[in-house]
């Protein structure tokens, strides 16, 4: 109800323009991730890897290449892109890939990172232009990402806070050097 007693019309659902199968995301079970790049590309992580979509045109989306990634047992890897880069961070339970997306159609994993911190899900949030962090179920990494081109790891911080059991999440204090886990 609104306002002084009216009634509001529920518009109709929506109805899908197509369905994509992407070969990523699983039949059941974990979720997937969309990240829009730009007007003309966009990323779909799922259980079996990342599949670059071209968007450019609404009426026709379309897979252009799919890239295997560490990928995750049970849950979705996560896409996060590193600021004024062609590179994205996909978190699986077995590591964190480096991406390169210039050539959206040639899409390649540059290096892999085991962090040791990842069981089953991950979330990584980006510090500071120097600086992200992966947290998972034992713990932070911190990722050097100074250079997006060479992305390195630099620590481990083990936490007694995480568990296998949540999705763990990390929150920084703005004008701060802390993060919340």
């Amino acid at each position: 109800m609104g306002c002084a007693g009216s009634v509001e019309s529920q518009p109709p659902p929506l109805e899908p323009v197509k369905k994509i199968d992407t070969g990523v995301l699983a039949k059941h079970g974990a979720l997937g991730q969309l990240t829009i790049i730009d007007s003309k590309t966009a990323l779909v992580v799922g259980q079996y890897g990342v599949c670059v979509l071209d968007v450019s045109d609404p009426n026709d989306v379309r897979c252009l290449t799919k890239v295997k990634v560490a990928g995750s047992r049970e849950f979705a890897s996560r896409i996060t892109l590193l600021p004024n880069s062609t590179i994205a961070l996909v978190t699986g339970s077995y590591g964190v890939d480096i991406l390169d997306y210039a050539d959206p159609a040639h899409t390649k994993k540059v290096t892999h990172i085991d962090p040791g911190v990842i069981d089953q899900e991950a979330r990584t949030v980006i510090a500071d232009h120097r600086t992200a962090l992966v947290v998972g179920a034992f713990g932070v990494e911190i990722l050097d990402i100074s250079d997006p081109n060479n992305v390195r790891w630099l620590a481990k911080v083990k936490m007694g806070v995480c568990t296998r059991m949540s999705s763990n999440r990390i929150t920084l204090i703005p004008n701060s050097t802390i993060a919340l886990v």
